[in-house]
């Protein structure tokens, strides 16, 4: 992640996690895959395109109509797609719910053992329910799975 939305997302973190413990990753994860999340932004711009050459007269209302389908869409898709914020410390692995803008995290969904392995793959697994990482959230994860204790 770029090292401002990294650090923006640990200060959003810090309120879940205890004084005495030290935040060693912080990550964003889908609870669908991000192939997925591609399609549906693509669904919505397919359609407002659509509607924009439909009203091709009246630049305005294309412009208004084709906005509120692709925001639609992806407002649907949020909805549906929650993000996760997944807080790893020396002590525990936290998994936070988050409103849809994804790096707000809003209340503790479940913790975990700091022994929980994350892996290295795209979907996570052991986290009690599949989560996609991006690219740039890998660096994170494999941070989080070096720093378990031996």
């Amino acid at each position: 992640m770029i090292a401002f939305i990294q650090n923006r997302l640990n200060k959003k973190v810090r309120k879940f996690v205890d004084r005495e413990e030290t935040l060693q990753a912080a990550f964003i994860a889908g609870t669908r895959p991000n192939w997925l999340r591609m399609v549906a932004i693509a669904t919505g711009i397919a359609l407002a395109i659509t509607l924009i050459n439909q009203f091709a007269e009246d630049v305005l209302i294309a412009a208004v109509l084709g906005g509120a389908f692709a925001g639609g869409i992806g407002f649907v898709y949020a909805v549906v797609a929650p993000y996760r914020v997944v807080a790893v410390t020396d002590r525990r692995i936290i998994i936070l719910a988050s409103r849809p803008t994804a790096a707000s995290p809003t209340h503790i969904l479940r913790e975990l053992p700091r022994s929980t392995r994350l892996g290295t793959a795209n979907q996570i697994t052991s986290l009690g329910e599949p989560l996609w990482v991006d690219g740039s959230a890998k660096s994170q994860v494999r941070a989080a799975d070096a720093a378990i204790p031996s």
